[in-house]
């Protein structure tokens, strides 16, 4: 299949070095080409009536006289599909995706997809169903990774699918893994309406929590490797967050039974933590405001007197960012 980068054709892998900044549209695009098991699985997987044996050419950064590059763009005989690949729990806003409809409107069949960490629950609450009659599909990178698995016993191409396996692997996990930074939130220990229980016990008996995913009040895009939860003017407990989902406000009861159903939008993060680290002397709150959150050193927590000072040590820090 041809490949095509900036409009010029690309004979051999050479042509898409040097271009760092697009790493993932260039190990999707390079795969689609190469690969003709895994471009088969990937319109089967976002646009059925495609016929992936009618596949002639992809196309990387192509620019247009309608305006912006696309990132991918498969072209075959009955139809074309662009791919919008982001990083990250990033979604193009619509009047992106708009001015992709003049390249795709001489085409029969068309797509627009997505591609991005996003889960899908999620990508549904931010992504137009369909741009002018054009259907907006959304995929995950898990769900690429499992497209480049299931193509691997009839691809010749082993190889290329194993290291796209491998790098998508490291797009799909948004915790710092390394980080010793501690998000610490109070806790209330009376019972709001949106719960049937208080927070406290949700955490004591099931060791669940949940909030807001970015927004106002600097709640973090990025969930944190740890958790620290204070109340009754101290820290209680710290936690490493085991697991993690971003979901829809209605789905949250589904991973939380005491929350009750309500009328908010928007996205949550639910925590799966771990035990909880008891710190060995009373650590107060110190100078924090009653609904304050801090980003504090996991060591600092647990050997200061109060997490206020621990907090003021850890920004002095070489690399911390608020």
């Amino acid at each position: 299949m041809e490949l095509y980068l900036h409009n010029r054709p690309i004979k051999t892998i050479f042509g898409l070095l040097g271009e760092k900044e697009n790493d993932i549209t260039f190990s999707v695009g390079l795969a689609l080409s190469r690969c003709d098991e895994f471009t088969r699985q990937f319109l089967k997987n976002v646009f059925p009536k495609a016929d992936a044996r009618s596949c002639k050419m992809i196309r990387l950064q192509e620019s247009s006289t309608f305006g912006g590059f696309t990132d991918i763009e498969i072209h075959g005989d009955n139809f074309n599909c662009i791919i919008e690949a982001k990083k990250g729990w990033n979604l193009p806003q619509k009047r992106q995706l708009e001015t992709y409809f003049k390249r795709l409107s001489a085409r029969r069949q068309r797509m627009l997809v997505v591609l991005s960490e996003c889960s899908n629950e999620y990508a549904k609450l931010y992504l137009p169903e369909r741009i002018k009659r054009i259907p907006v599909v959304h995929q995950s990178w898990s769900e690429i990774e499992k497209i480049a698995s299931a193509s691997l016993k009839h691809s010749k191409e082993r190889k290329l699918l194993l290291e796209l396996k491998a790098y998508l692997r490291g797009l799909m996990n948004m915790q710092n893994q390394e980080s010793n930074i501690v998000f610490v939130v109070a806790l209330s220990t009376k019972k709001p309406k949106w719960l049937t229980t208080p927070a406290v016990a949700v955490l004591k008996n099931n060791r669940k929590y949940f909030h807001p995913f970015g927004g106002p009040g600097g709640w973090p895009l990025t969930p944190p490797n740890y958790l620290g939860f204070r109340y009754n003017g101290r820290l209680q407990s710290i936690h490493h967050v085991e697991k993690y989902d971003i979901v829809a406000w209605k789905n949250v009861p589904k991973h939380i039974p005491e929350v009750r159903p309500s009328k908010w939008e928007d996205a949550y993060i639910v925590y799966t933590l771990g035990p909880a680290i008891q710190p060995q002397h009373k650590v107060r709150t110190g100078k924090i405001f009653r609904s304050g959150r801090a980003r504090v050193a996991l060591d600092l927590l647990l050997t200061c007197k109060t997490i206020s000072e621990a907090w003021n040590k850890t920004k002095k820090r070489p690399g911390y960012n608020e």
